[in-house]
C-alpha cells in the first residue's frame, strides 16, 4: 500500500530531512520520499500503518497534514 501525505510547513532541506527521517524509521514504512516543493511525503508500507499515527508523528515534530491518499 501506498500513501500521499500533504504537508504544511516544511521551508527548507533541513525541514524536509526531518520528515524523511521520521517515516523512514517507522518500522510499518518500506520506503519515504519528501518533496519539498510539492509538500508532500510518499510512503510504502509493508504492513498497516493508520493515518491517525501518520498525523500524531507528524505533528510531533511541528508540521501539519492536510490530507493522506490511500493508493493499492
Amino acid at each position: 500500500m501506498k500513501k500521499i501525505i500533504h504537508i504544511t510547513g516544511m521551508s527548507c532541506k533541513h525541514c524536509q530531512m526531518r520528515v524523511t527521517n521520521l517515516l523512514q524509521n517507522l518500522p510499518q514504512v518500506k520506503t519515504a520520499t519528501v518533496s519539498l516543493e510539492l509538500n508532500t511525503a510518499t510512503i510504502e508500507l509493508n504492513s498497516f500503518l493508520s493515518d491517525q499515527t501518520i498525523i500524531e508523528q507528524i505533528e510531533a515534530i511541528g508540521y501539519d497534514v492536510t490530507n493522506i491518499i490511500n493508493e493499492e
